[in-house]
């Protein structure tokens, strides 16, 4: 069955899920409980059943996490006058979503603050935190980096609906 990168995060998810369930499935039909004496009932799958079942469940994991980390570097996106991979992509998104979060942070800033004093009874604190940068500079970088990032991410996700690759059990779980 073919599927997009948009649709393999929801697959995986979905087979994660079921890795759990077999997991407690696997735990609950190991055992049966009953008073000395008495008949147990026993469940209607074994232990090895769901062992051969969460086996399969794994390496459908494993196979699907390789086959998007393919796509990903093969699928490529237009950025900053040049190509770069889906892995790259996603990698440049992060860090720049983290550095947008520390220029806001020091956009954020006045020029000048007093220092708070910490504490109960604690007297007011001369102290005075000079900033050795314009803040309002670091501001509007924070919201020029913003909207490339924004950018980068919409071409990232363009890319992810559009790349197409052959995961045959995928329909086991969607």
């Amino acid at each position: 069955m073919k599927i997009t990168l948009a649709q393999a995060l929801p697959v995986r998810n979905a087979i994660s899920r079921r890795i759990q369930e077999l997991l407690q499935e696997r735990n609950r039909v190991a055992f049966a409980e009953a008073e000395k004496g008495e008949k147990y009932e026993a469940p209607s799958r074994n232990i090895d059943d769901v062992t051969t079942e969460l086996r399969e469940a794994r390496a459908d994991y494993r196979t699907l996490d390789v086959l998007v980390a393919r796509e990903n570097l093969k699928a490529t996106v237009q950025w900053d006058g040049g190509e770069i991979t889906l892995v790259e992509a996603i990698e440049l998104a992060k860090q720049v979503r983290g550095e947008v979060k520390s220029l806001k942070d020091f956009g954020n800033r006045k020029k000048q603050e007093r220092k708070s004093s910490n504490g109960w009874g604690s007297s007011e604190s001369n102290v005075i935190i000079h900033a050795l940068y314009d803040p309002e500079i670091y501001r509007k970088a924070a919201l020029k980096s913003e909207r490339e990032v924004n950018r980068l991410s919409m071409e990232i996700d363009k890319k992810n609906h559009s790349v197409e690759f052959e995961f045959e059990n995928a329909d086991k779980y969607i």
